[in-house]
C-alpha cells in the first residue's frame, strides 16, 4: 500500500481552532505537573494535580477542556501520520484500535505561511473533530510546515521539527469535498512518536486520526505550539492562518 503521511492538526478555539488548559499529557495516573499558565487555572506553577476527577493536593484541579468557543480564539498547531503499514504493533497501552469516529470538513479559510490551503478539491481536506481542526500529513504538508517525517512498518510512525527550509505548500487536488460534509475516521493502529516520544494515543482527548489512508494530526496547543513551535491566528473574517518558525 503506498505510504502517504499525512498530518492532522487540530484546533483549538474558532470552528476548528481550540486550546488545551495548561497544556500537557497526563501520565497513567491521569494527572500531570502544570508548567504553562498555572494561575489561571488555579495552580502553582510545577503542581501536580488530576485531569480525571481526583483531587490534587493543594489545588482546585482543572479538566482538560478549551478555551476557545466556535468562531473566536487564536493559537497554534501540530502535524500528523501516515495510515499505511498498519503492521506495527501497537503498545498493550494503547486502546485505539479499530476505533471510528465522526469528522467533517470545516467551513473556514485556512492558510500557511500566507498561502491559501485548497479545499474544495483537496484528495485530503482538513478536518474537524470535537470542534478542532485536523491536518493532513501528507509529504506537501510536512514541508511546508517545517517538519520531518518517516516510517518503519515494525516501529511506526515518525514526526518532529526539520532544520530544513519550508517549502511552498502545494495542493494535492483531484478531490471533491463539500463544506461541513460529514465523513469517518478511524484511530490509527501502529505506534505514533513526535519529536522522539512515544504517543499514547488512546488516552489523547484528540487523538490522531487516519482519513484516507493518511495520518491526519490535531492542532492542539501541545501539538502546534510546544512540539512544533508553530503561530496560529484565528479569526471569523479571515479564518485559520498557520506561521512556521522558519
Amino acid at each position: 500500500m503506498a505510504m502517504v503521511m499525512v498530518m492532522v492538526l487540530i484546533l483549538l478555539g474558532g470552528p476548528g481552532w481550540q486550546a488545551e488548559a495548561h497544556p500537557g499529557r497526563t501520565d497513567k495516573n491521569g494527572g500531570h505537573t502544570c508548567r504553562t499558565n498555572c494561575k489561571q487555572w488555579g495552580l502553582k506553577d510545577g503542581e501536580y494535580h488530576y485531569h480525571n476527577g481526583k483531587s490534587s493536593s493543594g489545588s482546585t484541579g482543572s479538566s482538560s477542556q478549551s478555551t476557545g468557543t466556535s468562531g473566536s480564539g487564536s493559537s497554534q498547531s501540530k502535524p500528523s501520520s501516515s495510515s499505511s503499514g498498519t503492521g506495527a504493533a501497537a503498545s498493550e497501552e494503547n486502546t485505539s484500535s479499530a476505533k471510528a469516529v465522526k469528522v467533517s470538513i470545516p467551513s473556514f479559510s485556512v492558510k500557511i505561511n500566507g498561502e491559501t490551503v485548497e479545499q474544495q478539491e483537496s484528495l485530503y481536506p482538513l478536518l474537524v473533530y470535537k470542534d478542532i481542526t485536523y491536518f493532513p500529513m501528507t509529504w506537501n504538508y510536512t514541508k511546508a510546515l517545517g517538519l520531518n517525517m518517516s516510517w518503519d512498518s515494525d516501529t511506526g510512525f515518525f514526526i518532529g521539527q526539520s532544520e530544513a527550509p519550508v517549502e511552498p505548500y502545494e495542493p494535492e487536488t483531484g478531490g471533491r469535498n463539500e463544506s461541513r460534509e460529514e465523513h469517518t475516521a478511524q484511530y490509527p493502529e501502529y505506534n505514533i512518536f513526535v519529536n522522539g516520544e512515544w504517543l499514547n494515543n488512546g488516552q489523547e482527548d484528540y487523538p490522531v486520526l487516519t482519513f484516507r489512508e493518511i495520518t491526519y494530526f490535531p492542532l492542539t496547543w501541545e501539538f502546534a505550539v510546544e512540539q512544533f513551535g508553530w503561530s496560529v491566528q484565528w479569526n471569523e473574517v479571515e479564518g485559520l492562518s498557520i506561521q512556521t518558525a522558519q
